[in-house]
């Protein structure tokens, strides 16, 4: 698509105007692309039909039917009108209710085809405000699968089924595709603009899928190319090459064996911090998993290698749990570690500020409080955070600015779908 379509502001759509688009724009929808990737959270299946004796109270169902009699329509006291009338078919006759609906009075002519959607009212016999359309546009709402989106106060369904409609007409035949044929074959893609069609308005689920599995693969392409970009770049900037060092006596000082997966993942990141880039690194792993391990292990390496490490713990009583567990460990290995909380008593957080801002290498254990304008690292080669989710990039960046381009090592135990989210913000 054309970047002056794509952009194009949502309030020229008809329909819309600037009032409406300040509802759209609660939903993070300035542009007609914005639109079009404001995908739908579900779809409603509209394509049952039924006779009219054959509608229930359970399933909701189509009925095609001859409005029978002029619409009734009685206000019965402020804030409560009703609208009555009757449909039949070859199968029956069925009542219709509508509350607070002015427009059924003139929608509905006696002798007229139409596509009634509903289902029976409990213990009523009656369909209660049934979505209808005439016979001739039939598919437009009935008889289909319709689109469930998020929405605001103020903004329907039915607005924002309108404003997709009229913004893919808007931008048929300028919406190119960024993969090449060659890929979408390779992988069985559909093309863009299928996608972008069916995933608002499938004819059924196979197609909503399609569509679907079409956009899922180019965003993660995207984030991949991103992703990769992002590597390279940090790849180019300086970083402080640290050998990796021996860890025989950490793994003799812990209680148990470390995992097959740990010392591969320990091996990696050493690896990078040995590169001459800056490490950036993610280790993503359940409660339990051995993540503290792999931390601990980088955090030696960089003592011994004559720097300082810095682990930012989201929460005090999680930064004194990794204390209680690191400070007697890495004693053994004759390191040395301090905590450095907004609970630290002042004279202890002098003595650690002071350590600090000399140089000697250590683990500095702690909270915000490492963030903290009196906390000067004299070399700071690591940096690690935990549950990285409860850290904001500004917070992250700042620690990392306290050190010449440290490492990074950040901890989750996210699920991968919101761990990603993350990485593209």
């Amino acid at each position: 698509m054309s970047a002056t379509v794509w952009d194009k502001p949502i309030q020229y759509l008809k329909g819309v105007g600037e009032t409406r688009a300040r509802l759209f724009e609660r939903l993070g929808v300035f542009s007609l692309g914005d639109l079009l990737c404001h995908f739908p959270r579900d779809y409603e299946d509209r394509r049952e039909a039924r006779l009219i004796a054959h509608m229930t109270s359970e399933v909701p169902a189509c009925v095609t039917a001859v409005v029978a009699e002029p619409v009734r329509y009685n206000r019965i006291r402020a804030g409560l009108d009703i609208a009555k009338t009757r449909i039949v078919d070859e199968s029956g006759v069925l009542g219709l209710t509508f509350f607070n609906a002015p427009y059924v009075k003139d929608a509905l002519r006696e002798g007229e085809t139409y596509v009634f959607f509903g289902k029976l009212t409990e213990g009523v016999g009656e369909m209660q405000n049934p979505v209808f359309e005439p016979i001739g546009r039939a598919g437009q709402t009935t008889g289909r699968l319709l689109p469930v989106y998020r929405l605001c106060a103020g903004l329907s369904r039915g607005h924002v089924i309108a404003a997709v409609r009229q913004a893919l007409r808007e931008t048929e035949g300028e919406m190119n595709d960024v993969l090449p044929d060659s890929l979408r074959g390779q992988y069985q893609l559909a093309h863009s603009r299928f996608a972008y069609e069916k995933i608002h308005f499938p004819q059924d689920f196979e197609e909503a899928e399609t569509a679907r599995r079409r956009l899922v693969f180019e965003e993660l392409l995207v984030l991949s190319l991103g992703l990769k970009q992002l590597r390279g770049h940090t790849a180019r900037l300086p970083g402080q090459a640290l050998p990796p060092a021996g860890l025989d006596d950490l793994w003799a000082a812990l209680p148990y064996a470390p995992t097959g997966a740990q010392r591969r993942v320990i091996a990696e990141a050493l690896g990078d911090m040995a590169s001459g880039a800056p490490m950036n690194r993610l280790v993503q792993g359940d409660v339990g998993s051995g993540k503290t391990l792999v931390a601990a292990a980088c955090a030696v390496s960089a003592l011994r290698g004559g720097v300082q490490a810095a682990l930012m713990a989201p929460t005090e009583l999680l930064a004194e749990q990794h204390f209680e567990t690191l400070a007697p460990l890495f004693a053994r290995l004759g390191l040395t570690t301090h905590l450095l909380t907004g609970g630290t008593a002042a004279k202890q957080k002098r003595a650690v500020h002071e350590l600090l801002a000399s140089g000697a290498p250590m683990l500095a254990v702690g909270t915000h409080a490492l963030l903290s304008d009196r906390t000067r690292f004299g070399r700071l080669g690591l940096v690690i955070a935990d549950e990285q989710h409860r850290f904001g990039v500004a917070q992250r960046a700042a620690l990392l600015a306290k050190g010449e381009t440290p490492h990074l090592l950040t901890m989750s135990a996210t699920p991968i779908p919101r761990t990603l989210a993350l990485i593209v913000y």
